[in-house]
């Protein structure tokens, strides 16, 4: 399966068949044993894994970043999307764009700040003071079936012709600009509440969110990368908790890195 290995001057792994990218560029995987023109290359599938901090904003601050507002904290990763897409050429041989649909999961965990938790209360989630014991860790966990569509511009592209056609040489690593919409139904949300007191040093809560919370997000994506290094902002249209949520912010704003890119 693998006939060669060679370390090239940006710290990647190159197989004759199969290739790995560590870098700068990110890591990113190919598995292109099934692929044998430069047509194959212009659509793939593949496997994303993005680390990302998720903000809570209003609808009149749609883009303010770590919101000193907000009734939880704001962490630098927080947030996890993991995501299946299929890319291919949008025109000719030789167009720089390429568009992706695809299906993930999205899981956003929210914690309170100073010493709060969430709890349910009344037909209403609300974020309260801890009074039963010395909280150790505490958060909202909501997590997402997602459906991303994505167009993704080439910014330097670089071309090779074969018998005559010139094609997009898709298998150098290339800048490039991505926006895109997305669409999410929520599968489950989660308090979780570790604590100790006199009776027991580690005592673990988990109660499942049924007020407060929306089933469905819609949103935005613009991003910029180079290789299997992506760095992107995505902002929810909709807001992720409704109005039986006691929440002074409401709207998910997230920033990412895509660190991890598996083509097949």
């Amino acid at each position: 399966m693998v006939k060669n290995a060679v370390l090239g001057s940006k710290d990647t792994i190159v197989w004759n068949k199969n290739e790995m990218q560590l870098g700068t560029s990110g890591m990113r995987m190919k598995f292109n044993k099934n692929k044998k023109t430069m047509k194959d290359y212009l659509h793939s599938w593949q496997l994303s894994v993005s680390l990302t901090g998720a903000n809570l904003t209003s609808k009149d601050e749609p883009f303010k970043f770590f919101n000193q507002g907000s009734d939880v904290k704001n962490t630098i990763i927080n947030s996890t999307n993991s995501t299946l897409r299929y890319e291919n050429q949008l025109g000719g041989f030789t167009s720089p764009f390429f568009y992706r649909v695809g299906l993930g999961f999205r899981s956003d965990r929210f914690a309170p700040k100073y010493g709060k938790v969430f709890a349910q209360e009344n037909q209403k989630l609300v974020v309260e003071d801890f009074t039963r014991g010395d909280l150790k860790n505490t958060y909202l966990n909501n997590s997402y079936i997602m459906i991303p569509l994505d167009v993704r511009f080439v910014l330097n592209p670089q071309y090779k012709v074969v018998d005559g056609v010139k094609y997009l040489d898709n298998r150098k690593s290339q800048f490039s600009i991505v926006a895109g919409v997305y669409g999410g139904t929520r599968v489950f949300s989660t308090i979780y509440n570790r604590f100790s007191n006199e009776d027991s040093r580690r005592i673990v809560e988990r109660e499942r969110v049924k007020q407060g919370v929306n089933n469905f997000i819609f949103g935005g994506k613009l991003g910029v990368g180079y290789g299997g290094f992506n760095l992107f902002i995505q902002k929810d249209f909709t807001p992720a908790f409704n109005n039986d949520a006691m929440l002074k912010k409401k709207y998910g704003l997230q920033i990412g890195i895509e660190i991890a890119n598996v083509d097949f």
